[in-house]
This record gives structure tokens, sequence and C-alpha cells, in this order.
């Protein structure tokens, strides 16, 4: 059954990642219809980013902001991600479509990362 509140989409939201530590890790292509995670050798530097729970503000309109993932290269990478995936311990739990991520050198890379409610009628 659908979410009927954005109160309530926002409260989902909160208790999904209130609390909880994160990894971002970036892919090649749709994580869930066979894309594949970067590795440092295409793409030096490259680790997963970590954010710790108390970093997040609550959800809004039905959007969490979990962070700003920041991704250190140490040389240009041969990979444009397209995609990145959100993990809780283990699990992954969200992806979502990345725009305009290139890396043309040393360097740092920041990139928000939103996630929406299923029934939020905009997306982050």
């Amino acid at each position: 059954m659908p979410l009927g509140s954005v109160a309530a989409m926002n409260e989902s939201l909160d208790n999904d990642y209130d609390g909880v530590d994160i990894e971002v890790a970036l892919y090649l292509g749709n994580p869930a219809a066979g894309g594949v995670e970067i590795n440092s050798t295409d793409c030096p530097g490259y680790t997963r980013y970590e954010s710790v729970s108390g970093e997040r503000e609550a959800a809004a309109g039905g959007v969490k902001r979990l962070c700003v993932a920041e991704f250190t290269a140490s040389a240009a990478w041969d990979d444009e991600p397209d995609y990145c995936q959100v993990f809780i311990g283990a699990d992954a739990w969200d992806f979502m479509p990345l725009d305009d991520f290139s890396v043309p050198g040393a360097g740092t890379v920041e990139k928000p990362v939103d996630v929406f409610h299923a029934d939020a009628t905009e997306e982050a």
C-alpha cells in the first residue's frame, strides 16, 4: 500500500537511514541489471565513501540527503561511473543514476547522494 502523506514518506526514510553507517559505491551500469563496481586499477585511488549516521538531516518532501560523497583520485580515471549504490553493512539498499561523473586527474570529486521515497511525486 502506498504511503499517502509526505510526513509518512519522510518518517519511512528517516527510519531506514538514521542511526546507521553507510557506504557509497560507484558502478558502471545499473547495479540491479548487471552493473559492476569500478575498481582502483582503472580508477586510481578509488575506495567506497563511508558516511556515519550522525551526519544526516531529516528527510523533507519525501527526499533524504544521505551525504555528499567525496571520492579521491590519485590520477585520471579510465572509467566514468554512471550509478552509485548505497550499502548498509554488506547489504545493498538503494541505487541511483549519476550525471556527469568524470575524473580527469588527481583530486577530489564530490557528489550529493539523495534517496527518495518510491511514493514521492518528485525524484531527488
